[in-house]
């Protein structure tokens, strides 16, 4: 089958955030909604700090709640809120580059 090249600028991805709770690991997901960037473009944004990459890749995200149980709307203040939490910037860092490597085949 032949490669058909088309230009993908965004993507949805799922993203597992692990958080401590009680001694143990909690792990949620949601899905981020990725800015898909050229491969030098990946390169210096690994260069320019974790803020900074979360800043030029998350550009939306479905299935984060708030403390009532509503869903979480993307905006400035949500993405600041979000940026501020280290456990969710990591599985947010960790899916994006799982995302560009590409997944392992299983045997």
């Amino acid at each position: 089958m032949a490669l058909v090249f088309k230009k993908v600028t965004e993507y949805d991805w799922e993203v597992t955030v692990q958080s401590p709770e009680k001694g143990k690991f909690k792990k949620e997901t949601f899905t981020a909604k990725f800015k898909n960037v050229g491969r030098k473009a990946f390169a210096n944004l690994i260069e320019a700090g974790d803020e900074n990459f979360v800043r030029s890749v998350l550009v939306g995200w479905s299935g984060i709640k708030d403390a009532t149980g509503n869903d979480l709307e993307f905006n400035e203040d949500n993405f600041e809120a979000i940026l501020d939490d280290q456990y969710i910037v990591l599985g947010i860092i960790k899916a994006y580059g799982e995302s560009v490597q590409g997944a392992t085949e299983k045997n």
